[in-house]
């Protein structure tokens, strides 16, 4: 874990993200599936745009469960009240779960993994976008974190005096 984030920050962000986690779950229609959230320390780039990777996920389909991995840059994110960039990260990872057995289907088919890719990743942000407006139009405050900007910017300054 990087050094300037405490685990009281961790832990915070831990929290935050399992809260909104359920609540997307739940705007998805997905309440009957187990979530797990952990730390992973090797830091990865996105093969499709070159940029850090924010989460990543593994569903283990049969049994209803999902691991959503975290990185540094998702806690520094967080230490600088970047909530909106975070959510839509999370919303994009549980949009997942719903393409999830197109991935199946076309890993049966002769095509490369790349292409595959692609279309799992074009699929599931398009997922992720209408569920995103979804959570817009009932909670227009939702990709704030919960917080005002205002809120926003004092915890980050906050947070930033504590280093």
């Amino acid at each position: 874990m990087n050094n300037n984030i405490t685990k009281k920050i961790e832990e915070e962000f831990i929290n935050w993200a399992n809260y909104n986690i359920q609540k997307i779950m739940n705007y998805c229609g997905m309440g009957n599936i187990s979530i797990s959230l952990g730390y992973d320390k090797h830091s990865c780039t996105s093969e499709l745009t070159g940029g850090n990777v924010v989460f990543t996920m593994k569903y283990d389909r049969p049994y209803k469960r999902v691991a959503i991995k975290y990185y540094d840059v998702s806690l520094d994110m967080f230490t600088h009240g970047r909530y909106a960039d975070l959510l839509m990260g999370l919303t994009h990872e549980v949009s997942h779960i719903i393409t999830y057995p197109l991935l199946l289907l076309a890993e049966d088919r002769y095509v490369t993994e790349r292409s595959i890719s692609e279309i799992n990743e074009e699929a599931t942000e398009d997922i992720a976008g209408i569920v995103r407006k979804l959570i817009l139009k009932t909670e227009p405050d939702y990709f704030s974190g919960g917080r005002t900007k205002k809120q926003n910017s004092k915890k980050a300054n906050r947070i930033a005096k504590k280093k």
